[in-house]
């Protein structure tokens, strides 16, 4: 048998080992050093201070709630690892690697001849810089992990409907990939919610890709059940939040953000804006244009970028940016034909953005564009195929690698070293507020009490009415032993958010120190009605109601927080003798 005949019957999967497992490695070196990123921001209270992930059946049972499936996997790292933040970033390495292999695999069903456009798509998405805040920021594995659910679903879809297309429909193997693709979506979706859009993306890519000829009723029924799920799990989420939002329902809205006292701040000077959903949506078309620039020239990334929002609706910047987005829909229509990828990339792309772009958040985040990343490497697979020597290709996917993973290279660098990361953003941004608070803990965590003091101070110096940082500020002046000054400091944050929960806690904390205990009861309690998951504050008031006589006070509080902290409700009890 001839060597060429023996390649022949060789099954085709094994002439993609070499470029997935090139893709692993170029991706597993330049993602090395995750491990010696340490935790940020948000990882504190979602990771390490969290209750929830501490229990491995509490997680399960939570699974099917928004962003369950994320918590579940942050909890069994737990359970196996502890809170360790060598071990997230690891996981975290390994979902990015993981949706690389699925973003080729579904590159090659698309792509089915030279295996060249498959890896240089699937390689652009490995290695592009903008990827390394979904992968180095432990608890965005929300984002990643949603993703992989998302690319594995539709790579199911696709291959689905191609057994469906050649006469095997509905047989056992059609079956498990129909079922496994809805499963798939619906997994993605309790990641993060943002992957509702699956249903949008399977119809694009049917219509795209599909023989031509397939009757209109029969692709309406095959995808019927998809944009059911999606509609089913879209109203589960957000009905709630409008019942809430209803007459006599407490007047919730829609409007929210992790920071929300700070997306409506626009520049030094100027009164906060109302983070209205009309001014966030246009705020979000010159946002994508930022996101397109910083896909094809990734510098000046930021951990955070503090995008002003809109002031007015109908400027020269909001004009062009609509324009500019109905152009490149157009785009997308016009080369449904002959440039199937870029069509299908650029509907990709927007839908990944589209969830986000209409319910306010932080206005402009890297992470966020994790999830619209396969789509500009469909639009690379469309660029790769219309190469015709293989060689030119080849040197284009080596020189746009090597590029773009010099970049990464850095940032990833940058990640390991918090105070550089953010003086670095800074650099670019020294007037964003929040680089300056964050570059602030950083000092702080690192000892430098008088740099972080600096930079909180900086950061009000930009925005007067800043309430974190006034809070980190007067954690500064308490540790200084200026209680007087760091008292002010937060009854100042509550008298412009009264609903703060943590600079409650830590005015509480305050009082107490001054044994001023009755006032420090109220703020700790205070603090439980505003967040009955705050398990510091229900542990100072299990234990302060104790000290002042009030047994049954300090019982109620004690047991809220055996449901949330059995540990450290053991503490309290044998504090108190319970």
């Amino acid at each position: 048998m001839s060597l060429t005949t023996a390649r022949s019957r060789a099954p085709a999967w094994l002439r993609d080992i070499p470029p997935v497992t090139l893709l692993l490695v170029v991706a597993g070196r330049l993602y090395a050093r995750a491990l010696d990123v340490p935790w940020y921001f948000d990882d504190y209270s979602v990771l390490v201070d969290n209750p929830t992930i501490r229990s491995l059946s509490r997680a399960l049972e939570g699974s099917l709630q928004p962003r369950g499936l994320a918590f579940l996997s942050f909890a069994a790292g737990n359970a196996f690892f502890g809170p360790d933040a060598a071990a997230a970033h690891a996981v975290n390495v390994g979902v990015h690697l993981t949706t690389t292999v699925l973003v080729y695999a579904v590159l090659r069903t698309l792509s089915p001849g030279s295996r060249l456009p498959a890896f240089g798509g699937a390689l652009l998405f490995a290695v592009h810089p903008l990827q390394t805040q979904a992968v180095l920021y432990a608890v965005q594995r929300m984002a990643s992990l949603a993703a992989l659910w998302f690319v594995l679903a539709i790579l199911l879809f696709l291959r689905a409907r191609r057994l469906a297309t050649v006469g095997s429909a509905w047989t056992p193997r059609h079956l498990a990939l129909y079922v496994g693709a809805l499963l798939a979506a619906a997994a993605a979706f309790f990641t993060k919610q943002n992957t509702v859009v699956f249903p949008a993306a399977f119809l694009a890519a049917d219509l795209l890709f599909a023989p031509p000829g397939l009757r209109a009723r029969a692709r309406v029924a095959y995808h019927a059940p998809f944009f059911a799920l999606a509609s089913l799990l879209a109203l589960r989420e957000v009905l709630p939040v409008l019942v809430a939002a209803g007459p006599g329902g407490g007047g919730s809205s829609l409007v929210r953000s992790f920071d929300w006292f700070l997306v409506g701040y626009t520049r030094p000077g100027e009164a906060i804006l109302e983070t209205t959903p009309l001014r966030y949506e246009v705020t979000q078309l010159s946002v994508l244009w930022e996101y397109l620039r910083l896909v094809v020239a990734p510098w000046g990334q930021s951990f955070d970028h503090g995008y002003p929002l809109a002031r007015e609706y109908l400027t020269v910047r909001n004009i062009a940016a609509a324009l500019g987005l109905a152009a490149l829909v157009a785009v997308a229509l016009r080369a449904r034909r002959r440039a199937p990828f870029l069509s299908l990339g650029i509907v990709l792309f927007l839908l990944g953005l589209s969830v986000e772009s209409v319910f306010p958040l932080d206005v402009m985040v890297e992470h966020r564009i994790y999830l619209s990343m396969p789509g500009v490497s469909l639009a690379c697979v469309e660029v790769l195929r219309r190469i015709r020597r293989p060689g030119v290709a080849a040197a284009a996917i080596a020189a746009g690698s090597i590029a773009l993973a010099g970049l990464t290279l850095h940032r990833v660098e940058l990640w390991t070293r918090p105070i550089a990361l953010f003086e670095n953003d800074l650099g670019a941004r020294p007037g964003n507020p929040r680089l300056w608070a964050l570059l602030g803990e950083s000092r702080q965590e690192h000892g430098d009490l008088t740099g972080a003091a600096a930079a909180f101070s900086s950061a009000l110096e930009l925005h007067p009415q800043y309430p974190q940082a006034m809070v980190d500020l007067a954690g500064i002046r308490a540790t200084e032993g200026r209680p007087d000054e760091a008292e002010r400091l937060y009854r100042r944050a509550l008298g412009l958010v009264p609903g703060f929960p943590a600079a409650r806690r830590a005015l509480g904390i305050v009082l107490m120190r001054q044994q001023r205990l009755e006032e420090a009861l109220q703020e700790f309690s205070t603090a439980t009605r505003m967040n009955p998951k705050d398990v510091r504050s229900l542990y100072f008031e299990a234990r302060l109601a104790h000290e002042l006589g009030d047994g049954a006070r300090a019982a109620v509080a004690t047991e809220r927080l055996g449901i949330l902290d059995p540990e450290l409700a053991a503490d309290v009890r044998a504090a108190i003798g319970r």
